[in-house]
């Protein structure tokens, strides 16, 4: 793909389980052999249930942590290949928000301190309080909010200074881990809003973790669909929002509420329990529960095969 800016191939991470004497006794499968590709300028929603890899995944893109395998391409250059310091100079161009604003600002500094840290890291000094003040606009807060610190900020605001940190440096590519899900539900459309249009604005590209899928349908272009550690659907938000091809899209589908009273929609509820990333299921892992499953599912695992316009999935169904 000639305008991929992110190029993931079989990346994994294992997160070791220590025993008696700190002896290795298993691992568990946080992300298992993923590939995907983010192009220039587009948003790709991440979609799963918890436990499933996502945030992991996000973290790994960015070396916040370190991957165990595979291979990770920002624009052509392998970031597992980068040292130390080359690593900062990239940081410069991939960003990320976290969940919770509040962890992730330190309540001992103020607005325009937290913004100022990444500026003063990369030595930009210059007019340095006027581009603090342009960041906090860019972000919709005024001036006034330089001297505040995070415990005098609502939810919303402290997550507009997360991002108004994060678009600091002028990055290309920001990964957005659940960036509204601790805020309240009237805020969560103006943060929304607001990370789109800085999209537009600054020609970004995005990876949207959430579990809200009528978010992801709306703000992203592509999705991804992860479970236990790997990507089981990928396709387009709209092909996929309107043709599902794997048991367990269907399944997240089919719970997401729909508004429309005269519209009658089945519930698909899934059946037994999820699976650990510990001991995952032989073959698909997916299959204990699967309403079609079959006799192939539990000796094979599905490979993601491609279903047409570029809609790929990994179920023995379409095989």
């Amino acid at each position: 793909m000639n305008d991929a800016l992110i190029v993931v191939d079989n990346l994994k991470k294992y997160f070791p389980i220590k025993g008696f004497f700190f002896r290795t006794e298993g691992y568990v499968r946080a992300v298992d052999d993923v590939s995907m590709q983010i192009r220039q300028g587009e948003v790709f929603g991440l979609v799963g249930e918890s436990g499933c890899g996502k945030t992991t995944l996000g973290r790994c893109l960015l070396r916040l942590i370190e991957p165990d395998e595979g291979s990770i391409l920002y624009d052509g250059t392998d970031l597992m290949k980068l040292g130390k310091d080359q690593l900062k100079k990239m940081r410069q161009r991939i960003q990320i928000v976290f969940q919770n604003p509040l962890s992730s600002l330190d309540p001992r500094m103020s607005v325009r301190n937290l913004v100022a840290e990444s500026l003063l890291a990369y030595g930009s000094t210059e007019h340095l309080d006027d581009r603090i003040v342009v960041l906090l606009e860019f972000v919709g807060l005024k001036r006034e909010f330089l001297w505040r610190y995070p415990h005098e900020l609502s939810g919303g605001q402290n997550q507009r200074v997360a991002v108004a940190r994060a678009i600091a440096l002028d990055p290309k590519f920001i990964v957005l881990d659940e960036p509204t899900s601790a805020l309240d539900v009237s805020v969560q459309a103006q943060i929304l809003n607001l990370l789109q249009d800085l999209q537009e604005r600054l020609h970004m590209s995005y990876l949207l973790i959430s579990h809200d899928l009528s978010v992801v349908q709306h703000i992203s272009n592509r999705m991804g669909v992860m479970y236990l550690g790997k990507i089981v659907e990928m396709g387009g938000s709209d092909e996929i929002w309107e043709n599902p091809l794997h048991p367990y899209t269907e399944a997240l589908l089919s719970s997401v509420p729909n508004p429309d009273p005269d519209t009658k929609s089945e519930s698909r509820i899934l059946s037994g329990e999820v699976p650990s990333p510990i001991n995952p299921p032989s073959g698909c892992r997916f299959r204990t529960r699967c309403p079609y499953v079959m006799d192939i599912c539990q000796r094979e695992e599905p490979q993601l095969i491609d279903a047409g316009g570029q809609h790929q999935v990994a179920c023995h169904l379409h095989n």
